[in-house]
């Protein structure tokens, strides 16, 4: 099972500052991994490509990017249903 570190995917994905990225991560690390896939998906069609392929590389790895994008789609599609 891969280790994440949230605080460097976010801060590679975004720009935001330090402190929204702590707060980011306390928050992801109190919920379970379903809430944060299903969080991750009702924002995905916010994000920008690169941040889209990026994010999947990190919890998928490279050679999975394109199904857990397009699950990623899948889901953000069913959630706005």
């Amino acid at each position: 099972m891969k280790n994440f570190n949230y605080a460097e995917i976010i801060k590679g994905a975004t720009l935001e500052s330090e402190e929204v990225v702590n707060k980011t991560v306390e928050t992801m690390l109190s919920k379970t991994t379903k809430e944060v896939i299903e969080d991750l998906a009702a924002n995905w069609n916010s994000f920008k490509e690169e941040t889209k392929a990026k994010l999947a590389v990190d919890i998928a790895g490279r050679y999975n990017l394109a199904r857990t994008i397009s699950l990623m789609n899948g889901l953000n599609a069913q959630l706005s249903n």
